[in-house]
């Protein structure tokens, strides 16, 4: 199908939800208990993405997985750039580590980084890391996009806060 798609012009972007998983019982904690996910102080799953667990990005291998993933998916589907789910649960040193790799293998631009710069609630991150959220958009290296949702607001009203009109 990509290959279809590139040949008729278009480029492939792949969404991508890397800072939660479907459930906790995942093949992350059955593999390394309680390594991949975050938890508050008081022993509670953080919850910024709204799904009951976060994904400790922050974490060396937590980042190793979703980096080698990445790299996967464009060379071995060849695709074209990457929209990250919530990308605010996930932390500015790897947004920036996952351009790095895709402009050092592909050049400079080629493939598209990109995600929505907030979350559903803070989550704790460790090792002094810094959420990719619009406030650290000074920690992101340029190439990392996002979206403005404060735009989008302005143009169609706020997603969850607005007024249902009875018809």
């Amino acid at each position: 199908m990509i290959k279809a798609l590139h040949k008729n012009g278009f480029r492939v972007i792949m969404d991508v939800v890397y800072n939660h998983t479907y459930f906790l019982d995942s093949w992350f904690q059955r593999t390394v208990p309680w390594y991949y996910y975050r938890v508050h102080e008081n022993g509670e799953t953080a919850n910024g993405s709204a799904c009951g667990n976060d994904v400790a990005s922050e974490r060396i291998m937590c980042a190793n997985y979703i980096v080698d993933s990445v790299l996967y998916w464009a060379g071995e589907y060849h695709i074209d750039g990457f929209r990250f789910d919530l990308m605010g649960l996930l932390d500015t040193g790897l947004m920036n580590r996952i351009e790095m790799e895709l402009s050092s293998r592909y050049g400079k631009g080629e493939k598209l980084v990109f995600g929505e710069p907030w979350s559903a609630s803070e989550t704790p991150m460790e090792q002094e890391a810094l959420p990719a959220l619009k406030k650290n958009i000074d920690r992101l290296n340029p190439q990392v996009g996002f979206f403005c949702d404060d735009t989008r607001d302005a143009i169609k009203g706020h997603t969850f806060e607005g007024e249902r009109l009875d018809l």
